[in-house]
């Protein structure tokens, strides 16, 4: 039980760890850190959730198009809420880019609801098993 804990915490620590990263990234290209990111990473799994389960789109295709329309979203906050301020020397965009996260979530919730959802496995195969690699029990798709 205690090495499954780990596995599950490694694998979340990895998703912070690359949220980190995309901070890192969009600070060190633009000298700007824009607060809505995790906001963009709700929309980009709401977005392929409701292409690949909702609408029954290939997973491939669904993921194409939830990054194309978070590559548009990011768009949208730069053009509108970073660099009207930034242009003008104010610092305000950082509580710009807050509120613009703080609408998406809303916006989301309000359309989606707050139910928790998760994607089907990727395999009929891996519905019904999980690997048990020596004594560790995990589910295949916590190692995804």
């Amino acid at each position: 039980m205690l090495t499954s804990a780990i596995i599950s915490g490694l694998g979340l620590g990895s998703m912070y760890g690359l949220i980190a990263l995309g901070f890192h990234v969009t600070y060190v290209v633009s000298s700007t850190v824009n607060f809505s990111q995790g906001s963009a990473m709700m929309l980009g799994a709401v977005l392929g959730y409701t292409f690949a389960v909702t609408l029954g789109w290939p997973l491939p295709l669904a993921a194409i198009m939830a990054l194309t329309l978070c590559t548009l979203f990011g768009a949208v906050i730069e053009r509108t809420l970073v660099r009207p301020f930034a242009d003008r020397g104010s610092n305000a965009w950082l509580m710009a880019t807050v509120a613009g996260g703080i609408v998406l979530d809303n916006v989301v919730l309000f359309t989606f609801g707050k139910e928790p959802r998760g994607f089907p496995p990727c395999s009929p195969a891996s519905r019904s098993r999980s690997s048990a690699p020596g004594s560790i029990h995990c589910s295949l798709s916590s190692l995804s």
